[in-house]
């Protein structure tokens, strides 16, 4: 549907997450990847994915954080050869909804320059930089009030498994869900650039890291 003023769900939404071996994305690898479609009906559990990816060296000491182990690549994980190329392309069609997502996009962009050839950037809302703008100026934002956790306590969501790419995408869907009608509570479906000035960072809209 075509408005003079672009709706959210005019678009394809999807909360996604990734596990990493690191935090580098020139020398660390994308070891499983998380995502849900949102859409203005709720969260089509159905169509949720998680894909681990193999990779070409030892998880080392990051299976402390995502418990990902090397057997489990080698067992189940797919080459990344055989399914990066598709879903990049698959993901230019979405809007990403990350939580504290830079790395995330750093991966993909990465990813984007080895298949393609050049840089891609997704366009992205992240929920960290709505409770960032929500904190105001006079809370000082930290590692802890702007955790995935901390800000689903505020909306009372409920816990679940952190450090699991699907689980953390499926609680990010549910904590943009919340943070969407605490922004517009009189409007299910807002206008695009309206989201687009409470979910992105102004640094982000300026395509500055």
């Amino acid at each position: 549907m075509t408005h003079s003023r672009p709706l959210m769900f005019d678009r394809a939404i999807l909360a996604l997450d990734m596990e990493m071996s690191g935090l580098n994305p020139k020398t660390d690898h994308i070891l499983s990847i998380g995502f849900v479609p949102i859409t203005q009906d709720g969260i089509p559990l159905g169509q949720a994915e998680h894909i681990l990816l193999r990779s070409p060296k030892s998880v080392a000491h990051s299976a402390t954080i995502h418990h990902i182990r090397d057997c489990d690549l080698a067992d189940t994980g797919a080459e990344p050869d055989e399914i990066l190329p598709t879903l990049l392309q698959q993901l230019k069609g979405h809007v990403l909804i990350t939580h504290g997502g830079d790395i995330d996009a750093d991966f993909l962009s990465q990813a984007h320059q080895r298949y393609f050839g050049t840089r891609w950037r997704p366009t992205r809302l992240d929920t960290q930089d709505f409770a960032r703008r929500r904190l105001g100026t006079d809370h000082l934002p930290t590692a802890n009030n702007l955790s995935l956790r901390h800000c689903r306590t505020h909306y009372h969501l409920p816990t679940w498994r952190a450090h699991h790419a699907l689980s953390d995408a499926i609680a990010t869907a549910e904590l943009f869900q919340a943070q969407l009608r605490d922004a517009f509570p009189q409007d299910p479906n807002p206008p695009w650039k309206n989201v687009q000035k409470s979910f992105s960072s102004l640094l982000m809209r300026w395509g500055v890291k």
